[in-house]
């Protein structure tokens, strides 16, 4: 009778070809003594091996194949979803790499762009240097340029209140 604390899986139930069967007790009967020894049980509900004794009992067999049957199930299902897990962390690992490399070209893409950008701004700050000077030069253009107007226009005022004050046809002495 099997254990129910104990784990259930093919391998507790399967007998090492290799391994050395153990040794016989000498209580019991003679057919009692060679139950140990595991001999192909040919059952259609699963494959493995049952004891003399336990093939003897129909049911005690069947019963074990089913669990074993039960047991290689659960392992492959357990296999699958193992194997499941282990190819969905590895996409995921590779999408992680994928995500990372792209920031990192996007990251590359930025400081060009920076550097592209921070020469465009030195360029734009000295042509906006160029341009005040400019502006300054031709503000001090415009200012003498009134002044001569406003002393012209001063000169012209002179002249024609000399003028007329001289050359007044209308002035009758």
């Amino acid at each position: 009778m099997l254990n129910p604390k104990r784990s259930h899986s093919a391998s507790s139930f399967d007998m090492d070809v290799s391994s050395r069967p153990r040794v016989p007790s000498l209580l019991g009967s003679a057919r009692d003594s060679f139950a140990f020894l595991k001999e192909p049980c040919f059952v259609k509900s699963g494959t493995g091996s049952c004891t003399v004794a336990e093939q003897q009992n129909d049911t005690q067999c069947k019963r074990r194949h089913e669990e074993a049957d039960l047991d290689s199930e659960l392992k492959s299902k357990r296999i699958k979803r193992i194997m499941a897990n282990r190819l969905s962390a590895q996409r995921s690992r590779l999408r992680k790499l994928v995500y990372v490399e792209k920031l990192e070209r996007d990251v590359k893409a930025e400081e060009v762009k920076v550097y592209w950008l921070s020469l465009q701004e030195s360029l734009y700050q000295q042509s906006q240097m160029a341009l005040e000077t400019e502006n300054t030069r031709i503000k001090e253009i415009m200012e003498g340029l009134e002044r001569e107007k406003a002393m012209k226009e001063g000169n012209y005022a002179t002249f024609l209140e000399n003028y007329y004050i001289d050359f007044n046809p209308l002035k009758l002495d």
